[in-house]
């Protein structure tokens, strides 16, 4: 049995008042770059996006009023700056030289370390290093592989290996 339930409705209402007073004045020391309105009747908030539209004629403000269930998107401009530390940080670069290091960004900060000998010092990070050995089966002709490989990769050296009988390859190596 649905319980005796009757709609209420509630008149939700926001003010913005600089002063206190509940007026908008031109001369505010506040600026507003986007303004959204929601929550109202559409006559209602048509006639305060007009007014809102006269009262920030003089600078680059949007206002806009989605309707209900509407998504909008807004994007913010933000200077980033990275602070060096550790080694990086003992000598002032100068102008145009280029700061080589890794970057960390934790809680919208950001640092600048040297990669070698700084990462364990300042941060919980630490370097590993990932050996890789690929196995193909080939039936055909191994000089013929082995020229393959040259056309498609920039360095390819034969490389003693007991198991493989010399036929071992280095491709790429640092």
């Amino acid at each position: 049995m649905p319980p005796p339930l009757e709609p209420n409705f509630l008149s939700l209402r926001c003010h913005f008042s600089c002063y206190g007073d509940g007026t908008l004045d031109s001369n505010s020391r506040w600026s507003c770059f986007n303004i959204i309105l929601v929550h109202g009747e559409a006559n209602e908030m048509r006639r305060l996006k007009q007014k809102l539209i006269t009262q920030f004629a003089f600078c680059n403000t949007k206002i806009i009023s989605p309707k209900n269930c509407q998504s909008i998107e807004m994007y913010f401009n933000s200077e980033k700056m990275a602070k060096t530390i550790g080694r990086l940080a003992e000598k002032t670069p100068e102008v145009g030289e280029t700061v080589s290091g890794l970057l960390i960004k934790k809680a919208f900060t950001y640092q600048i370390m040297a990669l070698d000998d700084d990462l364990h010092v300042f941060s919980q990070l630490s370097i590993a290093i990932i050996s890789q050995r690929i196995t193909i089966a080939y039936s055909g002709a191994f000089c013929a592989f082995k020229h393959r490989l040259k056309q498609i990769l920039e360095s390819v050296d034969s490389l003693p290996d007991e198991e493989s009988e010399g036929r071992a390859f280095r491709v790429h190596e640092r």
